[in-house]
């Protein structure tokens, strides 16, 4: 069952907000160092260089207009210090790392107006402070998708250390928020070289290490970010929020136990936490316990019903489950609160197709292709659906389309090779048949195709060669024993072809129609008692097949003294047919017995 991959983003704030960073003097020379760019980058590394220079006269503040949605944008103001070019010197920094800073040149008041300007200006963060005696405070707004709401967290950097290590924190958020986790690491990292630990180790510290933790999960480092997330846990050992991620880290690595153990404890700590219970959710289909996993996610749903994805995991459950109503009803709340989701729309008309709800399917590949026109998959599926309508004109468009954005898909390909077929066009179904096969050797299906057409040009033993390969390639495919079987039985070898249809009906239990060909098979071997329950068993698995009930009735009369059994066959036969497309044979053979 596909399920989301262990995410290292935060949807809210740790649960304690404000954290300061207390500096001694012994990392004075250290951090000053870093803010000179003393410390270089390992050239193997792939970072953005930061070109950090001593202090220079503050820039005149910038004007801008407001940033676009997709902008990781951050405003700052002016600070409340003895000197108010503060702010702008915190700007210099970030500006080297995101050309999306405002300098506002006016100060806030506090987090409301900080949202008030976040809101005007479409920022990610808004920084603003003020001065205190153990130093200058730095807020930070953050007002990320990820977050729920916005929130603020505060950096307490003391007086005789550059306002500059503020800058580089700042920085690091913006590359973490713009997906450059191996920049922001650096950043964050270098506020901590050289740093003793009585200093590096203490709760004021804890977001460095919360937000390098985060960094590391991005590069899929789960190792060390687990690492992170220990020091962070022993710097704040009530914060739910660290033992959520600490599980996510651990279920990257399969750590499963550790990671359901992480979960509990963060939902132990904040029984509302909704996230955790997500976390639960993942662990448990790993485990394969589907139950568990289905209440972990209508916890998650309590919560927080305005997060889609444990709507989307039920859905995956009871897809795999075979029960499509309950699917339906969980991808279209999905659909409701992501309604640019098109693997939704694509997975409801897929289930809608299952229980034969054709218009209703159409419908939602329509809305798929409207939410992602060029993607060639969902293209192909809606091809595939007007191929079983019998539309095959809009199947032949949907799949070329599909081939022109996905030209060596074999897949695609395959499927219009199909159609091709169902057309009665032989030879350009062979010919995307034997294409897919230049493309890829081994794929099964191709071969199989390739045998249907001999089959139907009557070239059996040709037809038997292509078979032969196919189910070298595939051997537990039921079908291609079936098909086999009909080449061996127009090669008059009934044996071989008992053989393929029992090796069928092995692989595929319910194979109904690799009953009905066995029948046949016995019926020429003379043996007509076996064949008529051969066709019983067809007719048990599928009582829709008029051939069925032709057949046994055909051999009843055949058999003598059954001509009950034979009419009550024939009228079965008789029955599935809709009007008048009944064959004049069937009628002459009910008017003998006697029927009407």
């Amino acid at each position: 069952m596909t399920q989301s991959t262990p995410s290292g983003d935060s949807p809210n704030p740790p649960s304690l907000l404000y954290h300061r960073l207390l500096v001694a003097f012994s990392a004075l020379i250290a951090l000053t160092m870093m803010a000179v760019g003393f410390m270089g980058l390992p050239e193997q590394q792939q970072y953005t260089v930061l070109d950090i220079t001593p202090p220079t006269p503050a820039p005149t503040p910038l004007v801008k207009p407001p940033f676009k949605e997709s902008d990781t944008g951050v405003v700052i103001a002016d600070f409340m210090f003895d000197v108010n070019t503060l702010g702008a010197d915190i700007g210099r920094i970030v500006l080297q790392t995101s050309p999306n800073v405002i300098l506002l040149g006016e100060l806030l008041e506090g987090s409301d107006h900080a949202k008030e300007v976040a809101e005007v200006y479409h920022a990610r963060y808004v920084v603003w402070g003020n001065e205190s005696r153990a130093g200058k405070r730095v807020s930070v707004l953050v007002n990320h998708p990820s977050a729920d709401i916005p929130y603020t967290f505060d950096l307490l950097v003391p007086p005789f250390v550059s306002i500059e290590v503020a800058g580089h924190f700042i920085a690091g958020l913006l590359y973490y928020a713009d997906d450059k986790p191996l920049n922001a690491l650096y950043m964050f990292e270098n506020m901590t070289v050289g740093m003793p630990d009585e200093i590096a180790l203490t709760e004021d510290m804890s977001m460095i290490y919360f937000y390098r933790a985060l960094s590391l999960h991005r590069i899929e480092n789960y190792t060390d970010a687990i690492l992170d997330w220990n020091t962070f846990l022993e710097l704040q050992p009530r914060n739910s929020y660290g033992y959520y991620h600490r599980g996510n880290a651990y279920r990257g690595l399969d750590l499963l136990p550790f990671a359901l153990a992480d979960y509990e404890q963060a939902i132990e700590l904040d029984t509302d936490f909704s996230p955790a219970y997500l976390g639960l959710g993942y662990v448990n289909i790993s485990l394969g316990n589907e139950n568990d996993a289905l209440d972990n996610f209508d916890k998650a749903i309590q919560y927080d019903p305005w997060n889609p994805e444990p709507y989307f995991q039920k859905a995956l459950i009871y897809t795999e489950r075979g029960d499509y109503r309950d699917a339906i009803a969980s991808y279209e709340a999905v659909s409701s609160l992501n309604p640019q989701h098109d693997r939704v729309y694509l997975s409801l008309a897929k289930l809608h197709e299952n229980l034969n709800q054709t218009s209703t399917a159409l419908d939602y590949y329509f809305q798929a292709i409207k939410v992602a026109q060029d993607d060639p998959y969902v293209i192909y599926q809606r091809g595939l659906l007007y191929s079983k309508m019998g539309e095959y004109e809009n199947a032949l468009g949907d799949i070329n389309r599909a081939l022109e954005l996905s030209p060596q898909d074999g897949d695609i390909l395959q499927a219009r090779g199909h159609v091709y077929y169902e057309q009665g066009d032989l030879d350009r179904a062979f010919e995307d048949f034997s294409q897919v096969i230049l493309l890829d050797p081994n794929y099964a299906p191709a071969y199989a195709q390739r045998g249907r057409i001999y089959y139907d040009r009557e070239l059996y033993d040709r037809a038997l060669e292509a078979y032969d390969k196919a189910i070298l390639l595939s051997p537990e495919d039921a079908e291609f024993y079936r098909w086999r079987g009909l080449a061996y039985y127009e090669n008059s070898d009934y044996t071989r072809a008992v053989i393929d249809f029992l090796e069928a009906i092995r692989l595929n239990p319910d194979d109904a129609w690799s009953y009905y060909h066995k029948g046949n098979a016995y019926f020429k071997f003379g043996d007509i008692p076996v064949a008529i329950e051969e066709y019983g068993y067809g007719i048990d698995i599928d009582p829709n097949q008029p051939e069925f009930f032709e057949a046994r009735g055909l051999r009843y009369v055949e058999l003598g003294d059954h001509s009950e059994e034979a009419l009550a066959d024939f009228m079965a036969a008789l029955d599935l047919y809709d009007d008048d497309d009944a064959p004049q044979w069937l009628l002459d053979e009910i008017q003998k017995l006697g029927g009407s």
